[in-house]
């Protein structure tokens, strides 16, 4: 066999040992999809482009599943053969590949129990292709098969890949026999018998090799022996896990060694035991602890399980067979003691004596074989242990008799431009590394030092001195240099002995580093972009070595520049990492002025330079800064881009996951509540910050299980999602299950909740759109992609005496055109009342709403007045016209007549409306009031770009130095993601946790959680330009519900009077996104703004109208401490409060070291009078809240305790809106699921199941909710250098006054918070803005900076 996997898999098939798996090899070429794991090329070529290998990607929730080849049967000739292969395991979980040489005795078939590994490799073995391999041999008559078999990791980063693999005649060289020699490991067996749920089961054994397992893989097996291996006789420790948290109950794990069985799991019982449990697992009775070996010695400790015993132990070449017990004690050294108790450690030494026989050559390999015996006089013979000849060879450890590092020398250096040749030898055979240090990059205090081992390793490059050629000279390349540049080299160089290597220390490092100096290259010169401003341009340049850049810029037509000229007086920087562009700015230009750039660069020494030729060829032709109203206006507002890592799921991702967790019964999912995007951070900012591969997709599911009366909450990861049959989705849990009680996790009745399941609903849509031409429902209206849905209509309420009987759903058409009314269809579904605590009151129009959310059960429908008990009657009688008024032709007329019908409603109107933006009031103001308000004007055009994905359901934003992408999340409205300034990231994700509304009247008090009513996105409504946002905004998604636009605040940013002039000023622009959330009775204005300042602030004011429900008695004299009186016919306006919480996953520089600071304003005792700082970082979740009823002055700042700026730790303030107390903080609502409304900030750590603050369904739940802030910060884990997330929450309590009918305003009635950098920038971010003024600089134009002449700014 001889196989590079260019082709095909060479005949090596795929074997599954269960259907339910899909764990695979697969060819591939270039890099894996994961970052941080995995070859990069194969190894036949060595190149990304060319080359194929194959591997296994980890999939990251299945540790220990296996992915299998198997070689066709073959018949070997008869003799010796070696089995060569390169492997590459490379990542932070890699677990181990094992190759078999299988023999096919009578006939058997493949079983998925191959025997002992020939060649076992564990764990990360560094980004690199190594050789491995072993010998076995052929009768000539027995059929033989290959096996490669290779286990997933704990996580993702664990693929493991093979190539170039062959089978040859004859014997291993000599590297590789001793390679496999040394890897060898004690193998025993061990078998899973299963009970019930064998797919929950999963094992694995800390510090053994090879030693895992799930139930499902080893279903078919039916209680077969698999191998498992450790690298040692000792204790080890196995750790038994169930995914469902009940334990082990019927199954159990079984381990042979040495015909010793050890059974374990029997007493892992039932949920008090949880979902893991640990045992301890004892291999072997000796083991031998730690050895060293010299040229004339090798010291032993050996460590012996059971007392009274003495050890024999011996050496024996390697590649000799192992030792009787016998020959052991009768050729081997004795220890001087015996154990007194179990666990007793003795030292032994075998070594030459003086004047005597040498027993031992020096660097020579041995084997070490020890044998521990009972004295005879041990108490209980019966009881005692007895070691026999397999556990002697299976005692043995390799040793080297050399303890002298490697000597290398350098003989010689040749150096090019970018790469070194290094002649050195070694006097042994061992590895050496060599890397080169830019000496200009060294820090003075690290001069002469040597950098550590793992720095030359990883940096250096390396080269194998193999036997023969000691002494010899070798080349060594140092690659990835760069021109005109002095390295100081280090090299680093081990040997081969066994247990460890002997290694160069560091003195002998730096005893041996040298310098060497690349010869001078021109440089290449690139202009890579430019930006005009006024009186200047900003470039951005590149070059492919480190240089010196100068740029200047000459009036077009003008004679060409010589390059000392532009030295002398151009722009000027320093390229020191070509992989980042050099700024320059060029100052003193004229405005609207076409200017040639020329830009001129030497080497770092000035040896080399561009020649004038040079520079003149690369020169750029621009235009200087002028007025707004004299640039094009470009590029276009909306287009279409690629796909984001943050789209939501896809309907047909939704169903498909949907379709799959309902097959997973072994969950006893009471309900499906949520299915939405998985958001992998590290993958995702891998991908923006790495150019990692775009991250696979997965869904988020939230659900609820109830078994036998007890409920949970569980979330789970299920993918990826790049198929389209669901039974290749995998499911993995996200966190612990929470306790909580059944019910509530299926969303039912009119407002999010369903009243018809989904065959049903799909049918009535397909029905109401072949009869009335509209759509209806979840499928078609939430993720579908069309527009004519009819929504929910009037609610028709049928009472006998004072119950209510039935309740009739109307449905009505949407508007044809914006002012148009909805009509209403000749159509009902028939709800049966619902099952309220209270006695539902319905006489009063405006206490409906409640009654509305409690709708469940569905009883019939009535189509054109005729009533029918189920679907398919009513369609059967359509479809047969049994009945002459309720065919397709009637059904249309009949929704005819009823639009005919409001159109005469309206056109006999008393009053006529006016355009909304135009027409006068009659009862409008005097003076000037009725003519047109002013307006924004975009002179230039818009001054944000937006890109939409593929299906528009996510939009990237650019504006002024921000980015950003925004979602919209049917639970929480809108989402922004992956927000930056200026290049620096400063969120992850940013958005509403939850609004929340607290009632409260003399009788009762009740409250809303906001999302509960379908949702604060789904309940996110189309936003009107000219009315509710700006006339010149642009309204993005499906439903319009999204509002851009640039805002003119009509005030300055910032202004500074001095000397009689403006002397800085910059007027203030802002960009604003904003939702509007229609809930009940209440419309929330939801506003994320963004100042060019780097400043951002969220925003959400109330209006609409006071709630009226059920709960809200008439206003008597009672009521005169919980509300106001707000009408002449005694309406009542209850006590409320308005709360609401937002999420901010702050990324500061490294995401994953962010902590965070609380500065407290307290009184400077030294002074009296004086204030002073206190200053202190928060290490555990418990310091860092600040609750509202605290009235301490602390500031909460985010930030990167490396970020120093000026001696400063750098980050951002966060500045909650004043907001009052709650005076019940120990309600259940607040120590339940609104438990975030008591904080007015907070922070936890980062974790997946701690996703979401709030649960909708937790509205109705609050004693024992599924999601609670309290939960999250109650663990008090560390945070301090984290991942970590700000929680905001800003409230309000409402005492209505009559100024609040009919409809309450927004002023005054706003929650929020504001976020500003703190020490983050080396300045103002606002300075480098076009329209600003600063110093003497002249005005650049009226239409640059404000519609005014610039002496308006001037004293007279």
């Amino acid at each position: 066999m001889n196989c590079d996997f260019e082709e095909d898999m060479c005949d090596l098939m795929i074997y599954r040992d269960h259907e339910d798996m899909d764990l695979y090899w697969v060819r591939h070429s270039g890099s894996t999809e994961t970052p941080g794991t995995g070859p990069s090329f194969d190894h036949t070529y060595g190149t990304q482009r060319d080359g194929s290998y194959i591997y296994m990607d980890s999939p990251g929730y299945v540790a220990g599943a296996s992915a299998t080849l198997i070689g066709p049967p073959t018949i070997f000739p008869q003799g010796l053969f070696c089995a060569r292969l390169w492997y590459h395991m490379w990542g932070d979980d890699v677990n181990s590949l094992r190759v078999y040489m299988h023999e096919l005795k009578d006939d058997q078939d493949a079983t998925g129990n191959w025997g002992k590994p020939r060649l076992l490799r564990v764990g990360d073995h560094g980004d690199e292709w190594l050789e491995g391999g072993f010998e076995f041999q052929s009768d000539g008559k027995t059929a033989q098969q290959l096996v490669i078999e290779s286990l997933a990791g704990f996580s993702e980063k664990g693929d493991i890949a093979v190539d170039d693999l062959r089978i040859v005649p004859g014997r291993c060289p000599e590297e590789i026999k001793r390679d496999s020699y040394n890897a060898d490991y004690i193998c025993g067996e061990v078998r899973l018998l299963t009970g019930n749920w064998s797919q929950e089961k999963s094992w694995f054994v800390e510090g053994a090799v090879s030693c895992a397992g799930r139930g499902y893989s080893y279903d078919n097996l039916k209680g077969n022996w698999v191998p498992c291996c450790v690298p040692r006789y000792g204790q080890y420790t196995l750790v038994l896990h169930d995914a469902f948290g009940d334990g082990w109950s019927g199954s159990k794990l079984e381990f042979r060694f040495f015909d010793q069985v050890q059974e374990f799991g029997s007493d892992f019982m039932g949920i008090e035991d949880g979902a893991e449990k640990k045992y301890t697992l004892n291999i072997g009775l000796l083991q031998i602890t730690r050895i060293e070996g010299s040229q004339d010695r090798i010291a032993l400790e050996i460590q012996v399980a059971q007392p009274n015993s003495y050890v024999w132990c011996g050496a024996a070449l390697s590649g000799s067979p192992a030792p009787t017990v016998e020959v052991l004690k009768k050729y081997g050294i004795r220890s001087q003691e015996q154990t007194k108790k179990p666990g007793d450690r003795l030292r032994m030494e075998i070594a030459n004596k003086p004047n005597d026989r040498r027993i031992l050559q020096p660097a020579t390999d041995y084997n070490i074989y020890c044998y521990a015996e009972p004295a005879a006089y041990a108490a209980d013979q019966n009881q005692v242990m007895m070691m026999d000849d397999a556990q002697v060879a299976a005692s043995r450890v390799m040793v080297t008799t050399d303890n002298k590092p490697p000597e290398i020398t350098v003989e010689s250096v040749d150096e090019e431009y970018t790469e070194a040749s290094v002649r050195i030898r070694s006097d042994e055979v061992a590895t050496v590394w060599c890397a080169a240090e830019e000496v200009s990059k060294v820090p003075t205090d690290d001069a002469g030092q040597s950098p550590p081992p793992s720095v030359i390793k990883k940096a250096g490059n390396k080269i194998q001195i193999v036997k023969g050629t000691e002494n010899t000279p070798q080349i060594l390349k140092l690659k990835n240099l760069m021109p005109d540049t002095k390295y100081r080299v280090y090299c680093y160089a081990e040997d081969r002995a066994l247990p460890k290597p002997n290694f160069t220390g560091p003195e002998q490092v730096s005893a041996k580093a040298f310098d060497l100096v690349t010869p001078s290259k021109v440089p290449e010169l690139k202009i890579e972009s430019y930006k005009a401003f006024v009186r200047g341009f900003k470039l951005s340049v590149k070059t492919d070595t480190p240089a010196k850049v100068w740029c200047g810029a000459a009036m077009a037509g003008s004679a060409f520049p010589k390059k000392e000229d532009v030295k002398r007086v151009g722009a000027t920087a320093e390229v020191t990492d070509i992989t980042k562009p050099a700024d320059l700015e060029i100052r003193g230009v004229p405005p609207n002025t076409r200017y040639s750039i020329y830009c001129m660069a030497s080497s770092r020494s000035g040896a080399s330079e561009m020649t004038d030729q040079q520079m003149w060829d690369g020169a750029l032709e621009v235009t200087s800064f002028g007025k707004f109203c004299d640039m094009p206006i470009e590029p276009a507002v909306l287009s279409e881009g690629p796909a984001t890592p943050f789209d939501p799921l896809t309907p047909p991702e939704e169903f498909m996951v949907r379709d799959f967790m309902n097959t997973q019964k072994n969950l006893k999912l009471e309900g499906i509540y949520r299915i939405n995007l998985f958001l992998d951070k590290d993958a995702i900012l891998n991908h923006f910050e790495k150019g990692a591969e775009f991250p696979k997709r997965y869904a988020r599911v939230r659900a609820g299980v109830c078994n036998n009366g007890k409920g949970a909450y569980r979330q789970f990861k299920v993918g990826p999602l790049d198929t389209e049959d669901a039974k290749n989705l995998k499911i993995e849990d996200i966190g612990e299950p929470v306790e909580t009680d059944c019910g509530g996790y299926n969303p039912q009745g009119v407002f999010g909740r369903r009243l018809l399941d989904q065959e049903q609903e799909n049918e009535l849509d397909a029905f109401l759109h072949r009869v009335f031409g509209y759509h209806f429902g979840v499928k078609a209206c939430v993720y579908g992609e069309v527009d004519n849905c009819l929504n929910f209509g009037p609610l028709i309420y049928k009472q006998k005496g004072d119950q209510l009987e039935e309740v009739w759903i109307g449905l009505k058409t949407p508007p044809k055109e914006q002012g148009d009314y909805e009509h209403n269809l000749p159509f009902y579904i028939v709800a049966e009342p619902p099952v309220a605590d209270e006695k539902v009151d319905v006489v009063n129009a405006e206490s409906r709403d409640r009654v509305a959310l409690l709708l469940e059960h569905v009883k019939g429908y009535s189509l054109n007045g005729v009533q029918f008990d189920s679907l398919d009657e009513m369609f059967e009688t359509v479809d047969t016209a049994a009945n002459p008024e309720l065919t397709v032709e009637k059904l249309r007329d009949a929704m005819s007549e009823v639009r005919n019908k409001r159109e005469e409603q309206r056109a006999n109107a008393v009053r006529r409306l006016a355009p909304y933006n135009i027409g006068p009031n009659p009862k409008g103001r005097e003076g000037l009031e009725y003519r047109v308000g002013p307006e924004h004007i975009e002179p230039q055009g818009k001054r944000y770009t937006i890109t939409h994905n593929p299906d528009s359901t996510s939009y990237s934003i650019n504006y002024a130095g921000w980015t950003m992408t925004v979602t919209n999340d049917r639970d929480t409205s809108l989402k922004i993601w992956n927000l930056r300034f200026k290049d620096q990231r400063y969120a992850f994700e940013l958005g509403v946790n939850e609004a929340l509304a607290h009632y409260s009247v003399a009788e009762r008090h009740w409250y809303f959680m906001d999302s509960w009513y379908g949702g604060l996105g789904a309940a996110a409504r189309r936003v009107h330009p000219g009315i509710e946002c700006a006339k010149t905004g642009t309204v993005l998604f499906w439903d319009k519900s999204l509002c851009v636009f640039e805002e003119d605040k009509a005030r300055p940013l910032r202004s500074h009077w001095k000397a009689g002039v403006l002397r800085d000023a910059v007027p203030h622009y802002a960009l604003v996104l904003r939702q509007i959330i229609t809930v009940s009775n209440y419309d929330y204005i939801t506003d994320y703004v963004f100042h060019q300042s780097g400043f951002f602030e969220a925003t959400m004011a109330f209006t609409g109208e006071l709630y009226a429900g059920v709960e809200v008695p008439w206003y008597s004299a009672r009521q005169a401490n919980h509300g106001t009186q707000v009408t002449g016919s005694m309406r009542m306006g209850a006590l409320h409060a308005h709360l609401a919480s937002w999420k901010i996953d702050f990324d500061l520089d490294d995401y994953k070291s962010n902590s965070i600071a609380w500065h407290e304003i307290k009184h400077d005792t030294a002074r009296p009078g004086a204030l002073k700082i206190d200053t202190w970082f928060a290490e555990t979740e418990e310091q860092a809240y600040y609750k509202f009823n605290d009235t301490r002055p602390l500031h909460y700042q985010v930030i990167n305790e490396d970020h120093n700026v000026y001696g400063n730790v750098g980050g951002f303030t966060v500045l909650p809106l004043p907001t009052v107390a709650i005076p019940n903080p120990e309600f259940e609502l607040y120590t339940g699921p609104a438990a975030w409304a008591k904080y007015r900030i907070l922070t936890t750590l980062r974790k997946e199941d701690e996703f979401h603050g709030s649960l909708p369904r937790d509205n109705k739940y609050a004693l024992r909710p599924a999601v609670s802030i309290d939960r999250y910060i109650r663990d008090n884990e560390p945070i301090r250098k984290k991942d970590v997330v700000t929680w905001v929450a800003s409230s309000v309590w409402h005492i209505p006054v009559i100024e609040d009918m009919p409809q309450t305003l927004s002023l005054g009635n706003t929650l929020g918070f504001l976020v500003k950098p703190h020490n983050f920038f080396t300045e103002d971010p606002s300075m480098d803005l076009h329209n600003s003024l600063g110093g003497a600089v002249q005005d650049p134009g009226t239409c640059a900076i404000i519609r005014q002449e610039t002496e308006k700014y001037l004293q007279e």
